[in-house]
Order: C-alpha cells, then sequence, then structure tokens
C-alpha cells in the first residue's frame, strides 16, 4: 500500500521524536534519502548540507546526540503540511551536553516517495543557546 505525503512526514517525524526521547535513531535515519539535504543553525552541523553530504552529516549529528547522552522530550505543538513539506513546532525539555535545556524549535520536513528528503530545524532562542555550544 503507498503511503500519502503526509503519512510519511508524520511517521518520520514520529521517529524523530522518538530518537531524542530514547537515544535511539536508528528508525528515523532509516526515513532518510541517500540524497538528503541538511540544514541545521548552529554548533559543528551549521550550513546547509547537499547530498550525498547532507545525510552523512545528519547520520553523524544522531550518533553524537546519541553518544552524549543527550535525551529531550519534544512537546508537538503545530504541524502544517504543504504538498511535499511537513512543518513542525514543538517545545522540549532534557538534557542536552550534560545541561538542563529548554527551548521551541520548527522542523520541516520535505518528503519524495517514501524517503524524507530534506531536513531543516530551527531553533527558537537561539542567541542565548549558542554561547552554551559553541
Amino acid at each position: 500500500m503507498h503511503q500519502s505525503s503526509r503519512e510519511v512526514l508524520e511517521s518520520a517525524y514520529q521517529k524523530f521524536l522518538n530518537g531524542w526521547e530514547t537515544g535511539e535513531w536508528q528508525a528515523f535515519l532509516d526515513t532518510l534519502s541517500d540524497d538528503l539535504i541538511f540544514q541545521y543553525p548552529a554548533g559543528n552541523y551549521r550550513g546547509r548540507h547537499l547530498a550525498p553530504e547532507g545525510k552523512l552529516a545528519m547520520v553523524a549529528w544522531a550518533n553524537g546526540h546519541k553518544e552524549a547522552g543527550d535525551l529531550i522530550l519534544i512537546t508537538p505543538s503545530l504541524s502544517i503540511f504543504q504538498d511535499d513539506w511537513g512543518i513542525f513546532t514543538a517545545n522540549s525539555a532534557g538534557i542536552y551536553n550534560g545541561e538542563p535545556y529548554d527551548g521551541n524549535e520548527a522542523y520541516f520536513l520535505r518528503v519524495q516517495g517514501n524517503q524524507i528528503v530534506e531536513y531543516r530545524e530551527y531553533i527558537g532562542d537561539i542567541v542565548g543557546w549558542l554561547s552554551d555550544i559553541q
């Protein structure tokens, strides 16, 4: 059975949330295309990473969080779907780099077929947070 774009996006986002909550990222990583575009606003992965480096950077990003023991409970607040895009906003709290984390984010996922081909993240309150991670 063919899944709709929205079903693929919602499923990938749930796997993403589970990755943060459990530290197990493989189910989310399995949703990503080898041609992934990965865009991140800060730290070691700041910038826009095109294929094939995009997926490699996203895998390294997820593995880094797993190794660091970063666990965050993300509470979704808004989901918007348009064509092949899903936009998800959320509030979050947990442990990041061994420190308490409390923030808000927006995640943009683009689907093609049954795979995520683009991931963009925007972090709220980034000015104060940046000094802690750089």
